[in-house]
């Protein structure tokens, strides 16, 4: 008998752990989401998680390989044209300016020709890039500028918001429209200090604080609902009947990032505890109950987040000759975060955050 309580309390683990919607990860594994150096009380940390969980950044791995996001480290203009490109799903099939520091070899290449193409970055007077210089504050905000003219209504202020940014500055326009929507913002002495290096976290808050903004182009409510609840059935489908295979290609198909990361894990567990317990229980299933509830909560042109309530699986567990019949509900009410995939022009998973802990 306990043996086989075990087992059902080592899967309502695995339940509880992976919520069911879950994906198959195509190269990362959980670890790689997780990063060691990013606690919950740091004041960039929702930021930061999401950019993480949506594949928009990558972390550092250490010497005991375990991965670091190092979020007060300073972010050079190629790091940071990267970071731009991955949040908004840009993409051109045009060549764009030719720097002399940046050849067809380097690793943000594509990054750089998209975000100059797009006119996001001009370069220097020189007719360099300087991918490896550190991105000050002035810069990134008039990147951050350019890139979301076209989506976000920006407003010019009339007074001047920072004392060290006058009206004669290079960036004061930029500067000066990202401050009124509280896209950038200044230190408690009232300054701006356009030419400090901006650390990781500032350039990930700021891109955040901007798509979270745009609105020029909001999928309908109905949109997304019908593409989530489909989704969810079929999951609910192809985990009830076993057919792992199916499964992955659900997954791969509809997801990204953690999610997916997640998914392996449990649905790999799954197998295995599928194979053990048609070896020894006579009954053992799993049944989903579609009676659930959508809402979204936020909607932006690329970013969606939806609440779902009342979606409950069964587990149930029994054997005859040991008198075992065991049943247990799993509540899975959360929230799922979305992200628009451009170049498919599809929208993709990208995590689950569980009501209950």
């Amino acid at each position: 008998m306990f043996q086989y309580t075990r087992i059902f309390l080592a899967f309502i683990l695995v339940l509880l752990s992976v919520p069911m919607q879950t994906v198959f990860a195509q190269d990362k594994p959980v670890s790689a989401y997780l990063p060691t150096d990013l606690e919950e009380d740091y004041w960039a940390y929702t930021e930061i998680n999401h950019f993480i969980q949506a594949d928009i950044i990558n972390g550092y791995l250490n010497n005991q390989n375990d991965m670091e996001i190092r979020p007060n480290d300073n972010v050079t203009r190629s790091q940071f044209v990267k970071i731009l490109v991955n949040a908004m799903g840009l993409q051109t099939s045009q060549q764009g300016k030719t720097y002399t520091d940046v050849t067809s070899d380097d690793w943000f290449y594509e990054y750089v020709n998209v975000a100059s193409n797009l006119g996001i970055v001009n370069g220097k007077e020189d007719g360099s890039f300087a991918p490896y210089e550190k991105i000050t504050r002035d810069q990134l905000t008039a990147m951050i500028v350019r890139a979301f003219e076209n989506t976000i209504s920006f407003e010019q202020s009339d007074e001047q918001s920072f004392t060290d940014v006058t009206n004669s500055y290079w960036a004061y326009e930029d500067i000066e429209k990202a401050s009124s929507l509280g896209i950038v913002k200044g230190y408690d002495d009232e300054t701006f200090k356009p030419r400090d290096h901006a650390t990781r976290a500032q350039a990930v808050v700021m891109i955040y604080r901007s798509l979270h903004q745009e609105l020029a182009n909001v999928p309908t409510n109905d949109e997304i609902t019908s593409f989530l609840r489909s989704y969810i059935e079929n999951e609910n489908e192809l985990s009830t009947n076993q057919s792992f295979d199916e499964l992955e290609q659900l997954y791969i198909n509809d997801s990204i990032g953690f999610y997916q990361a997640q998914g392996i894990a449990a649905v790999e567990s799954y197998k295995s505890l599928v194979k053990q317990m048609k070896e020894e229980v006579d009954e053992f299933a799993i049944n989903a109950d579609n009676n659930f509830s959508l809402l979204v909560t936020t909607s932006t042109d690329r970013y969606v987040t939806v609440q779902i309530k009342d979606l409950n699986y069964e587990i149930k567990i029994k054997n005859s000759d040991l008198d075992l019949d065991v049943t247990s509900t799993k509540n899975a009410e959360g929230k799922y975060y979305l992200k628009k995939d451009m170049q498919e022009d599809t929208w993709k998973i990208y995590a689950f955050s569980p009501s209950a802990e």
